[in-house]
């Protein structure tokens, strides 16, 4: 009888820019919520999971402990501390925010010196861009663009990231990580208001880092052979789907 495979530990950290949706993201992987009440986060906060990911047709127990840091330069320095010991960091950006998506370099600066071997781009807030996507006419995006909802956000549609974007920083920052012999797993659009592509990330991430573990301890992190490119931009289309003005590109 195989004997029961140990528990992985998989420590990953959160950064990006304030206002992102990092907490949300920590909030509903580890309590499959959404709050909308959140507050910018002052240092850092940790939660855990735990769950089993599949590796060459085995399930393994995996625990990940994510630290949320906060977003703004103040805590810069703590974000590093933070991220000394993780495996994996997850750059968060607001697919709302052209800024925030270029503005990861400075996130990335934070991890030299630190154990990180693992990076995943993660855009937050698909439901506000799939919101805008359902609109009709220009009058229908205004009304929502002045709604209760989103007046608060002060959106820009100009400014709302476009897969071309995503896939152009992807591969810069994958050119240069490359020669640090770090791993970019890939590329995840998610909503923790509605759950779409939280857990997926975070299994898949996962199931990448256990079977370099367990298969090649000894390869490269960098070798193109475990690097898993991941892209939730495609949509089942159904009956019902009919041709929209697309302010996002799936």
């Amino acid at each position: 009888m195989t004997a029961p495979l140990s528990s992985e530990h998989i420590d990953m950290v959160l950064m990006g820019n304030s206002s992102v949706g990092k907490t949300c993201l920590s909030t509903r992987f580890s309590e499959n919520r959404f709050s909308p009440l959140t507050t910018s986060t002052i240092g850092a906060a940790f939660v855990r999971n735990r769950f089993n990911v599949r590796c060459s047709s085995r399930s393994v127990p995996c625990t990940i402990k994510l630290s949320d840091t906060a977003g703004t330069e103040t805590y810069s320095s703590l974000s590093s501390f933070y991220c000394r010991k993780a495996h994996c960091a997850l750059l968060c950006f607001d697919l709302t925010s052209k800024k925030s998506l270029l503005e990861l370099d400075k996130w990335i600066e934070l991890t030299e010196n630190s154990a990180v071997q693992y990076f995943v781009l993660v855009g937050c807030k698909r439901d506000v861009l799939e919101a805008f996507e359902a609109c009709d006419t220009e009058a229908d995006r205004s009304r929502l663009l002045n709604s209760a909802q989103y007046s608060s956000l002060k959106l820009n549609p100009d400014e709302f990231v476009t897969e071309s974007l995503i896939e152009e920083q992807l591969n810069a920052i994958r050119l240069h990580q490359q020669e640090l012999q770090r791993n970019i797993i890939g590329s995840f659009v998610t909503s923790s208001k509605t759950g779409q592509g939280v857990m997926e990330m975070f299994e898949k991430a996962a199931q990448v880092i256990v079977s370099d573990r367990l298969q090649r301890p000894h390869m490269s992190p960098s070798s193109p052979s475990n690097r898993v490119d991941v892209h939730l931009f495609s949509r089942e289309v159904t009956q019902e789907s009919r041709p929209r003005k697309r302010w996002w590109c799936w």
